[in-house]
C-alpha cells in the first residue's frame, strides 16, 4: 500500500466495512486515537503508555481497545497485537525548543519533575522504539507524531534511514500551530511511512 493509496483508503474511504486496525504507541490520553477512529473503517485495537494515569484516561475514552501499561522500550514487539497501522507519539519534551537549548534536560516538566541526564536521553531514544515495532510487525503504514524540532535531533537522519531500510518510504508533514476551538496545538512534525513498492 503506497502513501497515496493509504490516503485514498484509510483517510478518505467511505466504506466502513473496509477496516484497518491500528495500534497507538505512547498513547497519552487518547486524542490521536479519537481522531483516527473518526475516519470510517479505522479500528483501534491496542494502545500503550508507561504512565498509568494516561492508560486509565485512554481506556475511559476507548473502552473497546486493549491497553498496555508498560515501558515500551522494555516491551517485546512480538507480545504486542499485530495491526495494519501504527500511530506513534514518542516523547517530544526533550526535543522541543520550549525547553531551551542550554537547559534542555534541566527544566522541570508540567509536573515539576526534572529528568536526570540518562532519563532525558532515554526520552529522546523512544523514537527508536518505533523502528523496533515497525521491523517486527511490518505495518502497512506508520505515522509518527512529534514536535518539529525532532528534525534537529542529531540521530534523526539515521532514524529515517532505519525506517527506510525496513522498506518504508517517508513523507514529513509539518503542522504549524493549528488552532482548535479553545486550545492551540504546538508545531508538529508527522513523518508518515509506507512500504515501498506496496
Amino acid at each position: 500500500m503506497t502513501f497515496t493509496d493509504l490516503q485514498a483508503t484509510s483517510w478518505g474511504f467511505t466504506d466502513p466495512g473496509y477496516g484497518l486496525t491500528m495500534a497507538d504507541l505512547f498513547a497519552g490520553l487518547g486524542g490521536s486515537s479519537t481522531g483516527a477512529i473518526q475516519r470510517p473503517g479505522i479500528k483501534l485495537v491496542v494502545a500503550a503508555n508507561h504512565w498509568q494515569l494516561a492508560i486509565d484516561s485512554h481506556s475511559a475514552n476507548h473502552p473497546d481497545a486493549e491497553h498496555v501499561c508498560a515501558d515500551i522500550s522494555q516491551y517485546e514487539p512480538r507480545l504486542f497485537p499485530h495491526t495494519d497501522l501504527l500511530w506513534a507519539s514518542p516523547s517530544c519534551t526533550k526535543h522541543s525548543v520550549a525547553q531551551g537549548k542550554k537547559r534542555a534536560d534541566k527544566q522541570p516538566d508540567l509536573f515539576g519533575e526534572t529528568l536526570p541526564d540518562e532519563a532525558a536521553e532515554r526520552s529522546r531514544a523512544t523514537m527508536w522504539d518505533v523502528v523496533r515495532f515497525a521491523e517486527y510487525h511490518a505495518y502497512e503504514a506508520v505515522i509518527v507524531e512529534n514536535v518539529v524540532e525532532v528534525t534537529s535531533w542529531p540521530p534523526y537522519r539515521a532514524w529515517l534511514a532505519a525506517m527506510d531500510s525496513l522498506g518504508y518510504e517517508h513523507q514529513v508533514i509539518h503542522n504549524y500551530g493549528i488552532s482548535r476551538n479553545v486550545s492551540v496545538c504546538p508545531d508538529r512534525s508527522l513523518p508518515d511511512f509506507d512500504p515501498t513498492g506496496g
